[in-house]
């Protein structure tokens, strides 16, 4: 620990991480780092490898489940939001809010990304996840990024590169890290007629969806045909509760913490529902939530 907090004397220790989350689950950090900075993630990455410190890299909290013991390493959390429009294309770093972005887009009559209106989390980790709705996906816009390779060496590739599919990319396998990324909208929209439409989008997603201490969307939609909500609701999943975690009664793809639920609560609830709609339709639902160890192995 001497070399990390020598080089950062803002290191913290003990800091919760259910505050900065969606879900509000999750217990301390052992160490605790917000980089703004490039070089300041480089450094920070190569001293944990070097003392053996796990790390996990922390952006906008959704989509993840941390566990309610903590997480015995280093968290790394993403503030690097740095961002430029250049004609029809925005270069953004990884932690940039994804409503930013969106809003720029708007600003500047760039088209496509409002059906993302209200999607919570970072720009990096929607362009690593493919993020996305019916109507679009992250990755459809993407054309090129910078990536930070396991050698934390700086890397360009283009959008080929991430291999893209259904919430899905290479990245998630290789462990490579999104430090920049340019995406390439249409030109010439109207901000007033891309506003109404991103209100439209935004007032049917409260609609249909829970607001409140949810993760989003917490399995993936297994095949076209059947979407895990469909399946969770088949298998009377809404309502299920295990201590404080519930599957929602507006949506059963989404999990909330109803007061105080640990992540032991929220693992213990989706094995009974992926048991559940096992047994009853023969698939088996995947996690779209990322689910955090409390010690994990040093990378």
């Amino acid at each position: 620990m001497t070399q990390l907090r020598t080089r950062f004397p803002e290191l913290q220790e003990g800091v919760p991480l259910a505050p900065l989350t969606t879900m509000k689950i999750g217990g301390d950090a052992r160490y605790f780092l917000t980089v703004t900075k490039r070089e300041d993630l480089v450094d920070a990455l190569r001293i944990a490898r070097e003392e053996q410190i796990p790390v996990f890299f922390l952006g906008g909290g959704s989509n993840v489940l941390i566990s309610s013991q903590g997480f015995a390493g280093l968290v790394i959390k993403n503030e690097m939001r740095a961002m430029r429009v250049e004609g029809n294309r925005i270069i953004a770093e990884s932690g940039v809010i994804l409503a930013s972005v969106i809003k720029a887009a708007k600003d500047n009559g760039l088209v496509g990304l409002a059906p993302l209106h209200g999607v919570p989390g970072t720009f990096g980790a929607a362009v690593r996840g493919n993020c996305g709705v019916p109507q679009c996906e992250t990755g459809d816009f993407v054309v090129s990024a910078v990536l930070l390779d396991k050698n934390l060496a700086y890397k360009t590739v283009d959008r080929e590169y991430f291999g893209y599919s259904y919430r899905h990319s290479h990245l998630k396998e290789s462990g490579e890290i999104v430090v920049e990324a340019t995406i390439e909208l249409l030109p010439g929209g109207d901000p007033k007629q891309i506003q109404e439409e991103m209100m439209i989008m935004l007032k049917s997603r409260k609609a249909k969806q829970p607001w409140g201490k949810s993760g989003g969307s917490f399995f993936k939609n297994p095949t076209r045909e059947y979407s895990a909500g469909f399946l969770v609701d088949q298998v009377g999943g809404k309502g299920m509760r295990v201590g404080d975690a519930l599957v929602s009664e507006m949506h059963a793809n989404f999990f909330q913490n109803a007061g105080h639920a640990t992540s032991e609560e929220m693992q213990s609830l989706a094995s009974l529902i992926k048991q559940r709609v096992k047994e009853q339709f023969n698939i088996a639902l995947e996690e779209e939530v990322e689910f955090i160890e409390a010690r994990p192995s040093a990378k």
